[in-house]
């Protein structure tokens, strides 16, 4: 459940920020900043109490989240299946998002996973806002 509560938060942000004024090359470079920062914070949080992707470590989600939403409006039914979307991929971890999380050690394994889950999401969600207005 914490990592659905920190999807929610981030979605919040998102949501508030409104990151849509911002260029395509502003949002990448935003969401590749806050990954960079996330996987410091995870190194020295996971460095300190020995602990590897640990519940209340949610920063990893926020990374997902943020990247989930590059080049999509943060509005309406978007923010929904953005968010489904994340979740259900964060949640069941399909090919390559479970080896990862499996397979790569300390900050790596924690964040990597919900990256490469929010690259996933952000896709599909862009065929399905193109399918929407289609």
């Amino acid at each position: 459940m914490p990592g659905t509560c920190g999807s929610l938060l981030a979605l919040l942000f998102v949501y508030i920020v409104g990151t849509s004024h911002l260029t395509l090359a502003l949002q990448i470079c935003f969401a590749a900043a806050f990954t960079l920062l996330s996987w410091f914070l995870i190194s020295l949080y996971e460095a300190q109490t020995h602990k590897h992707d640990d519940s209340q470590v949610v920063i990893d989600e926020f990374a997902g989240i943020f990247i989930t939403f590059i080049g999509v409006a943060p509005a309406g039914l978007n923010l929904l299946a953005g968010f489904i979307l994340f979740r259900v991929l964060d949640i069941f971890k399909p090919f390559p998002i479970g080896w990862i999380d499996k397979n790569l050690p300390g900050a790596a394994g924690t964040l990597l996973d919900d990256v490469v889950a929010g690259v996933v999401a952000c896709g599909l969600l862009h065929i399905i806002v193109q399918q929407a207005w289609l």
